[in-house]
C-alpha cells in the first residue's frame, strides 16, 4: 500500500507539482495528465511484454497515452468506449 506522506511521493512526476500533503493544494500544469487523464507510456512502465490495454490486445508504445478506469490502464478507443 502507497503512503501518501511518503516524501518520496511528494512531487508528480509528469509536470513537478507538490502534491503533499493537501490534494486541494496541489498546482499540476494545465497539461499535467493528472488533470487531462490522458498519461503517456514511460519507459518504466514497459514490462517484459510491454504495455498491454487491461481491455483488449494494443500494446502501447512510450509516448503513446492510456487512460485509468478504476485501477485499469486501458488504450485510449477502450477508455472511450466506457465513457460512452
Amino acid at each position: 500500500m502507497i503512503d501518501p506522506l511518503d516524501p518520496a511521493y511528494r512531487w508528480c512526476v509528469y509536470c513537478g507539482a507538490d502534491c503533499w500533503p493537501e490534494p486541494e493544494a496541489q498546482r499540476h500544469h494545465r497539461d499535467c495528465p493528472v488533470r487531462t487523464g490522458l498519461y503517456p507510456v514511460r519507459a518504466a512502465e514497459i514490462g517484459p511484454y510491454g504495455f498491454r490495454c487491461c481491455r483488449c490486445p494494443v500494446v502501447l508504445a512510450v509516448g503513446d497515452c492510456y487512460v485509468l478506469i478504476g485501477s485499469e490502464a486501458v488504450c485510449v478507443g477502450c477508455g472511450t468506449a466506457v465513457i460512452m
